[in-house]
């Protein structure tokens, strides 16, 4: 079996280091032989700078590297022609426009010593990088292939600040647009983009009328990582002493099967869609896996995209969407610095992705595999309690709110939510049920409890419905009340008059508009839950039956 390549390697890397490399040369083949301008979306830790490396030795024409795959067999009869190549990755110092305008001058620059060209210099990107691509251009008659990876890493770093984001976008306008007017003149062969999220008004897409975006498009869904037939001819041979180890270690069972063994892996890492058809594996994921022999989440140990972080923080609300799990060809399209949803950020970062499409321009999304889910689980815990997920105070919050459902414990109940809200105190939360019942229920979901919010029923709409074991079904309303402040000296019996109104506020809309009747299902156990929230975080709590005349005829 070949070394595996764990550690982010170029093609270049990997060939001369005899590692493993699935060879996506045939879909490569179908770029370089339809020259022009193409954009390409995946997450992170995806392998789109491999693909670009990849590229770049092919129009390098390095030949011998691509021995014995498939764009050098015979049958192909590829030419291996070489051409000038520019490499540009975005990723740097963007805190502003002269830190970002350093950032892809130093770029060029490096591009322009690795060409062997001398006396380009400036200030301005755009300036430089016309002088380079007409120099490359004329010493060698040929036009030139321009591949730039994470092009929007200056805006997505600033999603939480929208003049920055903004400032870095107009800079990427200017530099882009250099590109634009060499392709007019011929001097471009390939330009070939690869980021995470598709900005609105980027310039690499206003400015380009014949971009192709192969994102989405269903040939070439598996151009970054790796098919179920891919993992059964290159990884399957791993999976038998990967078994063993874990018996060994005692972490899974003595008698366990490899076929059973080799579902929790695919259940646990596959999943990934972008016509919600064909799967691929994030190969980041894998090779961890694959290396370290332990079910783990590699990804998210790789660290969460910070910027999704910062945008749920600044919007909270947004995790009780209705339609987060919903997205439409144009909200996909391109994303608006100024104007975004949740629901597209975390499909283009890959904690979402498709189910099926719905309609020809509609899309049902899904975390694509266990390990997703729980990474983005565990960032949102997080980001919202700032507690860690192994820590013995969620361990315990997790075990009270558990044994409070099953136990129908009202009050112990309300005293983990409690908790909970106490730890929130780092938003500037307004004094408004919407933002309550966001944060509260995002932290239930992050804690992995069977949380659904916002259901609509024929009655109106569920606040939030709780699934447990044993088939025990909470539905409830949550209600809040404004706190006044002055005057101070009956506060408390203020507070607990406001509760008791939450509370049977709650009480009075369950009952009058029957939610949920279709629970009643045989066998199941239903209660009825009014949560009532007064000020940042005083809480109460009653668990009732439904009225009797819910209840299901004999």
């Amino acid at each position: 079996m070949m070394e595996l390549p764990t550690k982010g390697q170029s093609f270049l890397q990997i060939i001369n280091g005899n590692l493993l490399y699935i060879d996506k040369t045939e879909l490569i083949h179908k770029i370089v032989i339809t020259p022009g301008c193409y954009f390409l979306s995946r997450p992170q830790l995806f392998g789109k700078s491999l693909l670009l490396s990849t590229i770049s030795e092919l129009y390098k024409g390095n030949k011998d590297l691509f021995k014995g795959l498939w764009i050098a067999s015979e049958a192909v009869e590829y030419k291996f022609e070489k051409f000038p190549v520019i490499n540009i990755t975005m990723i740097g110092d963007s805190r502003n426009e002269n830190k970002l305008n350093n950032t892809i001058t130093t770029r060029l620059l490096e591009s322009a010593k690795y060409n062997g060209v001398k006396g380009i210099d400036g200030e301005d990107p755009a300036d430089i990088a016309t002088k380079l691509i007409g120099h490359l251009n004329r010493e060698s008659a040929k036009p030139v292939v321009v591949l730039i990876d994470e092009y929007d890493d200056p805006i997505r770093s600033h999603i939480d600040n929208a003049l920055q984001a903004e400032i870095n976008r107009e800079v990427l306008h200017t530099f882009y647009s250099s590109f634009k007017a060499a392709m007019d003149q011929g001097q471009i062969q390939l330009l070939f983009v690869t980021g995470v999220t598709k900005f609105a008004k980027a310039s690499i897409f206003s400015a380009f009328n014949n971009l192709y975006d192969i994102s989405m498009d269903p040939d070439y869904h598996n151009i970054c990582g790796v098919t179920m037939d891919e993992f059964d001819r290159y990884f399957d041979c791993f999976l038998p002493e990967i078994l063993e180890y874990n018996k060994a270690m005692k972490f899974l069972s003595a008698s366990l099967k490899l076929n059973v063994f080799k579902q929790l892996v695919l259940k646990k890492y596959d999943g990934y869609s972008w016509d919600g058809k064909r799967r691929v594996i994030n190969p980041y994921t894998l090779m961890n896996f694959l290396q370290r022999k332990a079910l783990k989440n590699y990804w998210f140990s790789s660290g969460s995209p910070s910027f999704l972080l910062k945008y749920i923080k600044e919007r909270p609300l947004e995790l009780t969407d209705t339609n987060l799990f919903r997205l439409t060809d144009k909200q996909l399209d391109a994303v608006k610095v100024g104007n975004l949803r949740l629901s597209p950020l975390l499909f283009q970062t890959g904690y979402l992705t498709v189910a099926k499409r719905t309609s020809a321009e509609s899309f049902l999304l899904k975390f694509p595999n266990k390990e997703d889910e729980d990474s983005f689980n565990h960032n949102l815990l997080s980001y919202l309690t700032k507690q860690d997920e192994d820590n013995d105070e969620i361990v315990n919050l997790r075990k009270q709110i558990t044994d409070a459902l099953m136990n129908f414990d009202a009050n112990q109940l309300a005293n983990a939510f409690t908790r909970i809200l106490s730890w929130l105190t780092y938003f500037e939360q307004p004094e408004r049920e919407e933002f309550h019942h966001a944060a509260l229920f995002a932290v239930l979901k992050s804690l992995s409890f069977n949380v659904t919010t916002h259901t609509v029923s024929p009655e109106g709409i569920i606040d939030f419905l709780i699934k447990m074991p044993r088939n025990i079904n909470f539905v409830g309303e949550l209600k809040y009340e404004i706190l006044e402040k002055p005057p101070e000296d009956d506060i408390e019996t203020r507070r607990r008059d406001k509760l008791q109104k939450a509370i049977a506020l709650g009480e009075a809309q369950i009952a009058t508009r029957r939610y949920y009747k279709g629970l009643f299902v045989k066998g199941a156990t239903v209660k009825c839950l009014a949560v009532g929230i007064v000020g940042r975080n005083d809480v109460a709590v009653k668990i009732f039956d439904p009225p009797p005349t819910w209840r299901p005829l004999p």
